[in-house]
């Protein structure tokens, strides 16, 4: 490394520290996710400790669930996954007021 590489930190730190640090996509990990969706370890990639190591500061929670059928069942299925979603957003918040 050059030895102007604390030096590169220092200005990189600052240059971070001054900017809004977005992640726009973020899953929302519920206990019926897929494993392909987590960290080792089996946990969610969205946790507040982990984002305020990393100094990011502001995440955009989407719920989505993936393409099912349109049947009677299918919908269901899907709104019950949409329902968990929500549920363990709203988990995360309470269980982290400095994040809301």
């Amino acid at each position: 490394m050059s030895e102007d590489t604390p030096d590169l930190l220092s200005k990189a730190r600052v240059i971070h520290d001054d900017t809004l640090c977005l992640d726009a996509h973020a899953d929302i990990v519920t206990t019926k996710t897929s494993p392909q969706f987590l960290s080792k370890g089996g946990a969610s990639k969205v946790a507040p400790e982990k984002m305020r190591e990393g100094g990011l500061n502001s995440v955009v929670l989407a719920l989505a669930v993936g393409p099912g059928s349109r049947s009677e069942r299918g919908v269901k299925f899907a709104r019950e996954q949409m329902q968990l979603q929500h549920a363990t957003v709203l988990q995360l918040l309470e269980a982290d007021k400095s994040i809301a």
